[in-house]
């Protein structure tokens, strides 16, 4: 069977003679997902590194809806890393990514150039950041050129369940009794 992104399958020799598990840069399947030309055979096998160990799991992205609709929501981490060991999220309903690439992006593809959400960067100069939710201030492209006064995106980590939907809810001014008022509470059953 074909070995997962998060598989010890390389070694590294230490130089006291021990040997360190590495773990491949992608898996096969983000390997598809490529769409513009890259030399990843320098990238084969690289070390876990502290911003994968570090970023939480699950953000959410929100702040700019009315130009990039489909880049706000909830991305969750994948098992793919970019080259400089940083994760690489994906949009749990539109599919998108967030990934670095010398910056934080947000886009359909992992194509830097079709980017809609980018971490701002003095010119000439490179995002360190090691997490997307470390970043303090984001450019938006907005009709044909990029915006960080605009908008104000906020990239934190993903609310749970429970600060989401609140355990009890109360209806109240309804008129008809098919629509009764009232308190509702949390069933506990999950849908499928």
């Amino acid at each position: 069977g074909r070995a997962s992104a998060g598989s010890p399958i390389g070694r590294q020799r230490l130089p006291d003679g021990r040997y360190r598990p590495m773990r491949p840069l992608l898996s096969w399947s983000s390997l598809a997902r490529f769409t513009w030309a890259t030399t990843i055979s320098q990238y084969l096998w690289h070390l876990p590194t502290l911003a994968e160990a570090t970023c939480i799991d699950k953000i959410e992205v929100y702040g700019a809806s009315s130009a990039q609709y489909s880049k706000m929501g909830w991305y969750e981490k994948t098992t793919d890393v970019d080259a400089t060991g940083r994760p690489i999220f994906q949009n749990l309903w539109t599919r998108h990514f967030l990934f670095y690439n010398s910056r934080w992006m947000i886009g359909a593809t992992l194509d830097p150039s079709v980017a809609g959400v980018q971490s701002t960067v003095v010119p000439g100069l490179t995002d360190t950041t090691s997490c997307p939710t470390d970043v303090s201030k984001w450019d938006v492209w907005k009709g044909n050129a990029w915006t960080s006064t605009q908008f104000n995106v906020t990239v934190k980590p993903a609310r749970t369940a429970t600060e989401v939907c609140p355990a009890s809810v109360e209806l109240r001014g309804l008129e008809s009794m098919l629509d009764p008022g009232g308190w509702y509470v949390d069933s506990g059953l999950k849908d499928a």
